[in-house]
């Protein structure tokens, strides 16, 4: 995917691996970052790992189990009405699902989508 400013965007998935990793990778010509939210059991539950211009970062955390905070403070502003509790508009959240039913377009159809 290319955004208009020129940032190309890859995205890739697979569920065949067991047990389950989630991993997200950030790569800039200024940073190299990994986001793990899940790193194997008995160790830090989540953890950020890589080099911002040119230095290096790392952090464990081991406190907090960030799919159930994500979940417990959705369903509370769900609940409450209370949209500030969500740290992006719901518009956005719209906008991510059209970006999702494009791309799923583009594989089935062999076709590229532009979104405006």
């Amino acid at each position: 995917m290319r955004y208009k400013n020129g940032t190309i965007q890859s995205h890739t998935h697979s569920w065949a691996v067991t047990p389950n990793q989630v991993c997200i990778e950030l790569i800039s010509k200024d940073y190299h970052l990994v986001v793990n939210l899940n790193p194997e059991p008995g160790r830090s539950r989540s953890s950020l790992t890589g080099h911002i211009n040119n230095e290096s970062v790392h952090f464990d955390f081991t406190e907090e189990d960030f799919y159930i905070t994500e979940m417990r403070t959705f369903l509370k502003a769900v609940t409450e009405k209370d949209q500030s509790l969500i740290h992006s508009p719901y518009v956005d959240a719209a906008k991510t699902l059209q970006v999702v039913f494009s791309a799923n377009h583009s594989v089935e159809q062999g076709c590229l989508v532009k979104l405006t």
